[in-house]
């Protein structure tokens, strides 16, 4: 039991500066199971990625519900969708028609679509050197895409202009501290953030994805326009915030390494066709033979995921763990899954800190990972598990390949030199992705006037 210092608040202020630290110290001093006081809570952190599973399996017991609840009613100012009527199923049915693989592709061939049209908008406002090349700050660039492509793409043509951009990344800023309970009026413009996004999404704007259209026929039977708005900013946020950071390290990471780059080059070239006036095109089926391409992504997500994966006891629980303890969970308390540690557990990957972009290669299948002789089932967890695993994982996958696919057949990509990784924003652990502090630039030049190509 590690109770903290101050009462009430318990550990919130080191797990608030550097919640991997902190749960790292505490690893080392207690073991892979222990309890932690955080604001009046109870939350037991279970670290063994062997255990993953007991917790996972348990649904009924150990559920994500009420903290959906709570977190939705602080973060987009939820007001009667929990009372209307509305079941957890029927939403859920919506995720099952739309973004599943298989059914998905639709909305998919329209992200790409908008994507290609928001990189070629990008990179043509970049004043080209004399050399040819384009300089620009890689997050900001891979933001702006992703953003315009992926809130077209679902909400439809004239969801998304510049204005909207800056206001959901003003609200994006401050979202740890809504979810963490701090009043509005604490968080500057983040009230008047919130509500012009909800009042923009209140608009049914032309060619909207089915998706969206179906969930929006189907919640105006319980609740009005305005609730239904802050529905869609919960889908808008779930969208954009993870998505944005995963594609920027995705890229991050891969321009570290020549032979990544070169591996990636490879197989890009290899799939993707050309028209005759020499446009590039590639459609589901060459993104699912992009197998070097998964690995880099899986590989930037295990390094750069600082997500929180978090259950309510619903009715006492005794779970007999991997090192061979039980630990008794009792009702009200919280249990956590920490994966960033798991990701760097130096039994299950070798060289944890180590960018290996052929890490997760594997021709057929899924590559598997063992710690102590086990395979592991949750060796990757970036999307969460169980029942609550993040529904739009599938379509979040395949825009970063597409964005990282784009780059790659039209441009030569380069960091500009004497720069190093930047470091990770541990103030948003436990949301996700973590965003990366200091700028990266790079520089990008098309292929056509490569003469190294």
């Amino acid at each position: 039991m590690v109770r903290g210092w101050v009462p009430f608040l318990g550990c919130a202020l080191p797990f608030g500066r550097d919640a991997p630290a902190f749960l790292r110290r505490c690893q080392q001093r207690h073991g892979d199971a222990f309890t932690i006081h955080l604001m009046g809570r109870r939350l037991t952190f279970l670290l063994d990625p062997r255990d993953f599973p007991k917790v996972l399996q348990r649904a009924r017991a150990l559920s994500f519900n009420p903290i959906a609840r709570e977190i939705s009613t602080r973060a987009f100012g939820y007001r009667a969708l929990y009372a209307s009527g509305v079941t957890e199923e029927q939403m859920r049915q919506g995720y099952h028609r739309h973004l599943r693989p298989g059914v998905m592709q639709p909305l998919a061939r329209r992200t790409q679509q908008e994507l290609a049209r928001s990189l070629g908008r990008c990179l043509a406002g970049l004043e080209p050197k004399p050399d040819g090349w384009r300089h620009t700050e890689l997050f900001e660039l891979v933001a702006r895409c992703v953003f315009e492509a992926g809130t077209t793409a679902l909400f439809g043509e004239g969801a998304c202009d510049e204005p909207s951009r800056r206001r959901f990344m003003a609200f994006d800023a401050q979202f740890a501290r809504l979810v963490a309970g701090v009043p509005l009026r604490l968080l500057g413009t983040v009230r008047q953030d919130r509500q012009w996004l909800i009042e923009r999404l209140c608009t049914p704007w032309p060619a909207a994805s089915a998706f969206i259209q179906e969930r929006r026929a189907l919640l105006r039977d319980y609740v009005d326009d305005m609730e239904v708005a802050r529905v869609h900013l919960s889908m808008l946020w779930a969208s954009q915030a993870n998505t944005i950071p995963a594609a920027f390290w995705a890229v991050a990471l891969l321009l570290e390494q020549s032979q990544a780059v070169a591996a990636v080059q490879q197989e890009v070239d290899g799939l993707v066709e050309r028209d005759d006036d020499g446009t590039a095109r590639f459609g589901a089926e060459a993104l699912r033979k992009m197998r070097v391409l998964d690995s880099v992504v899986s590989e930037s997500l295990r390094l750069c995921s600082g997500a929180n994966t978090i259950r309510t006891v619903l009715e006492p629980v005794t779970l007999t763990l991997a090192c061979g303890q039980r630990f008794t969970l009792r009702r009200g308390d919280y249990v956590c899954m920490f994966p960033y540690l798991s990701h760097r557990d130096p039994e299950v990957f070798e060289e944890p800190e180590q960018f290996r972009f052929d890490r997760f290669y594997c021709a057929r299948g899924s590559k598997q990972f063992h710690k102590q002789g086990e395979r592991l089932g949750f060796a990757l967890m970036p999307f969460g598990g169980g029942e609550t695993m993040c529904p739009g994982r599938f379509l979040a996958l395949a825009e970063i390949k597409m964005l990282v696919t784009m780059l790659l057949v039209d441009y030569r990509v380069e960091r500009l030199e004497g720069q190093a990784r930047p470091s990770f924003d541990f103030s948003r652990s436990g949301l996700g992705i973590l965003p990366p502090v200091e700028p990266l630039k790079v520089r990008l030049r098309p292929r056509g006037h490569d003469p190294t190509r």
